[in-house]
């Protein structure tokens, strides 16, 4: 096991020899701008600015059209409270990291830190703060419709060659949304409720309507969870031993997301090669022992359940 343990961590490594960011200048034509994406899938992402060299980034778009059609929906994180300008502000960066999976930089002046990372429907930004003080500004890259829905969601559609594009995403918290509009497109400026470093924003992507959208963002983050809650606990006894063990599986599972996230800001930000398999080997190590230790928790949970299951049965096959 540990033979083919090192086997995998180094044939992992060998997508961090690819550089997406190879061909992203175009002297007399448009510029091939490498997308941040996982291989045939949906959502693509980069930075959008004028090519590679372009010191300044207007906005991150939440999906790609196409080479030369252009980008669908926008964010853009704000230092302090956004004015009319703050709309068309563009932001010089630095300490930017590329990769097939990953991005992240930093804006200069606020040092507010962005990172980005793919699945093939959905996509999930994460913002920290310096200032304690999350803003995000969303609006429609072309004509279209977005607004708030609940404590911490938005969703919307907009328009492009004939057709039309729907997102839905939720905050990692409660924000407050004020809405405004710039002829056909919309605009949402998004403020955290309460003070803190960081925010996280999940989103998914559909061509068909919001609610698929929402399936899909359902899909890489909530589905789990709404499962487990929507257990009846009323109509079998050991149904709650049921729910504790899936609540248990989802915590694993978040953990491990939680964990292969974190590998990635790593491995974009290591010096060299042995580095990279130092780092993966370490993450090997670290998740198989993770692994061995929920297997055991899980099992106890699994045997606790059939415990239960089996005196309920016993309880309403005895006589009365």
């Amino acid at each position: 096991m540990l033979v083919c343990g090192a086997w995998l961590t180094a044939a992992q490594a060998q997508v961090e020899y690819v550089d997406p960011t190879i061909g992203g200048v175009g002297y007399l034509l448009e510029p091939t701008r490498p997308t941040v994406s996982l291989p045939n899938s949906m959502l693509r992402f980069y930075p959008a600015r004028r090519d590679a060299l372009d010191d300044q980034i207007h906005s991150f778009p939440l999906t790609i059209i196409s080479h030369r059609l252009g980008e669908l929906f926008w964010l853009m994180p704000c230092a302090g409270e956004p004015d009319a300008g703050a709309w068309n502000h563009r932001a010089a960066y630095d300490q930017e990291k590329t990769t097939p999976y990953y991005y992240s930089t930093r804006l200069d002046g606020s040092l507010i830190q962005v990172e980005f990372t793919p699945t093939a429907r959905c996509g999930y930004f994460r913002f920290t703060f310096p200032s304690g003080k999350p803003v995000v500004l969303l609006a429609n890259r072309k004509d279209g419709e977005l607004a708030a829905e609940g404590t911490n969601a938005v969703a919307g559609s907009e328009q492009f060659q004939g057709m039309k594009a729907f997102v839905y995403g939720e905050f990692s918290a409660p924000v407050s949304v004020a809405a405004s509009r710039a002829g056909a497109k919309s605009r949402l400026a998004i403020r955290a409720r309460e003070p803190g470093k960081g925010i996280e924003f999940r989103y998914g992507i559909s061509y068909i309507s919001v609610e698929q959208a929402r399936k899909a963002f359902e899909g890489f983050s909530g589905a789990a969870q709404k499962a487990i809650a929507a257990v009846d606990t009323s109509a079998i006894p050991a149904a709650a031993g049921a729910k504790v063990v899936g609540a248990t599986a989802l915590g694993y599972a978040e953990a491990n997301v939680k964990a292969a996230f974190d590998l990635a800001t790593k491995l974009v930000q290591a010096k060299d090669v042995q580095e990279v398999l130092t780092l993966q080997t370490e993450f090997a190590k670290s998740q198989f022992a993770a692994f061995q230790e929920q297997t055991k928790e899980l099992g106890a949970a699994f045997q606790e359940q059939t415990k239960e299951i089996g005196a309920a049965f016993t309880k309403a096959a005895s006589p009365k």
